[in-house]
């Protein structure tokens, strides 16, 4: 788990084969999206909209490089939350009714970032 943070996977709910559902507080959420995006330009910052309603994403870089995230633009630079190469970042229990925007970069060109969003 290269540095990864052991505790992140301590709460994670255990899914049958087969089966497409998260539970989040006792209440179960369908309607994943998963959305594959590449940063063309090293240490340039990208945005993607997360889907209006959602309430849990994760997030990760598809190789192995570091990922910077943000929630404001213009500083996935400056102040930011690092993935580290092989590391899944998520947040649950997001308000439905506000939309969101995530904000990163990466020092790697061409870097794939895998979104997974549940509404």
């Amino acid at each position: 788990m290269n540095n990864c943070n052991r505790k992140q996977y301590e709460n994670t709910s255990v899914v049958l084969p087969g089966i497409r559902r998260v539970q989040i507080d006792s209440e179960t959420v369908s309607s994943p999206t998963i959305a594959n995006v590449t940063v063309i330009t090293a240490d340039s910052e990208v945005s993607y909209a997360l889907p209006s309603g959602t309430v849990k994403y994760k997030i990760r870089a598809r190789n192995t490089a570091k990922l910077k995230l943000s929630y404001t633009s213009g500083e996935s630079g400056t102040v930011y939350q690092t993935i580290f190469p092989g590391c899944v970042m998520w947040e649950e229990g997001l308000d439905s009714s506000t939309d969101f925007t995530l904000y990163f970069q990466t020092p790697t060109a061409g870097t794939v970032v895998e979104i997974i969003s549940w509404a």
